[in-house]
């Protein structure tokens, strides 16, 4: 069903969140076509990538650590490296701070 076969009037965010539910729609379709799954089997895998584009995101701007994306995704820190690597999402580690982990193991004088 198109969101043009609702009534919102001049409500224009009505509109908006008609139009969202109408592409949700066609996306699990979509999905649901492709892979041959029944479309609550297209709604769950379409959230789950976006979860893990979410986590990719989160850990690659640095605001969770891999152990936090690994735990959130239920994989291993293994794992979560190989997903996130087919994303392109590159570790946020920076030189300085391994050089800081390896001073507070073995200090450098």
């Amino acid at each position: 069903m198109k969101p043009t076969e609702f009534n919102c009037g001049m409500d224009s965010n009505c509109n908006k969140v008609l139009d969202r539910i109408y592409r949700i729609d066609r996306a699990i379709k979509y999905v649901s076509n492709a892979e041959k799954i029944e479309n609550n089997q297209s709604l769950r895998k379409l959230a789950r990538l976006g979860f893990e584009l979410y986590i990719a995101k989160n850990y690659q701007n640095g605001e969770i650590t891999l152990r936090e994306a690994s735990e959130l995704l239920t994989l291993t820190p293994s794992e979560t490296l190989d997903l996130l690597s087919k994303m392109g999402v590159t570790g946020n580690i920076r030189s300085s701070d391994v050089l800081d982990s390896l001073n507070t193991v073995a200090p450098l004088d």
